[in-house]
C-alpha cells in the first residue's frame, strides 16, 4: 500500500495512540466528576487529542507542532520537518461534512493548495494568519496531508485514514493507517 502520508509506522502508532489516550482521559474526566449533560465534551476532547500529541512529540526533532488560527479555533498542525509535509487532524464525520458543503474557504480547502501548489490563491483575508503560521516553520511544506480518524468509546475501536486533497476536497490519494 502507498504511503500517502509518508509516516513511519512508529509515527502512525504515536498518533493513534495519542487519540486513544485523550479519549480515555475525557471519559474518565466526565465519568469523575459524573457531568450530566456532557455539553462541552466534543470540544474538550480537542483540548485533550491536542495536548497528547504535543506531549508525545514534544523532544521529536522531526515532527513540529504548531498552533493555526481558524476563526474561532485554535488547532494543532504537525509538520515534519523530513519531508516538509503538514497535518492536518480531524474526525472523519467532519471531513465528510465538510466535502459534501463545499467549503472552499475552510483551513482544509486552504491548506490543501500546498498540495496543487496553489498557495498563491488563498484569499488575502484567510491567508495571512495561514501565511505567518507556514512562515514560522524550519521550510515551506510541500503538501498536507488530512488524517481522519473514528473513534468509538463504546467498542474502543479508532481508525485512521491519511488522505491527499485537492483543494476542491477531492482526494488524490488515500491511505488506511494501520
Amino acid at each position: 500500500m502507498k504511503n500517502v502520508s509518508k509516516l513511519s509506522s512508529k509515527e502512525k502508532v504515536y498518533i493513534a495512540q495519542s487519540i486513544r489516550r485523550a479519549y480515555k482521559k475525557c471519559i474518565k474526566l466526565y465519568k469523575d466528576n459524573n457531568l450530566t449533560t456532557n455539553i462541552g465534551k466534543p470540544y474538550v476532547i480537542w483540548d485533550f487529542i491536542y495536548s497528547s500529541l504535543n506531549k508525545t512529540f514534544k523532544n521529536n526533532a522531526k515532527i513540529l507542532l504548531k498552533i493555526i488560527k481558524n476563526g474561532s479555533w485554535n488547532q494543532i498542525i504537525l509538520f515534519n520537518s523530513e519531508s516538509k509535509v503538514l497535518y492536518f487532524i480531524m474526525k472523519e464525520s467532519r471531513y465528510v461534512t465538510i466535502k459534501k458543503q463545499g467549503k472552499s474557504k475552510h483551513l482544509l480547502a486552504v491548506l490543501s493548495n500546498l498540495n496543487e501548489n496553489k498557495i498563491d490563491k488563498i484569499p488575502k483575508k484567510i491567508s495571512n494568519k495561514i501565511y505567518d503560521t507556514l512562515q514560522s516553520l524550519p521550510y515551506m511544506p510541500n503538501e498536507c496531508i488530512l488524517i481522519t480518524f473514528d473513534y468509538d468509546e463504546n467498542s474502543n475501536i479508532d481508525k485512521y485514514k491519511a488522505y491527499k486533497l485537492k483543494s476542491n476536497l477531492q482526494i488524490t490519494d488515500l491511505e488506511v493507517l494501520e
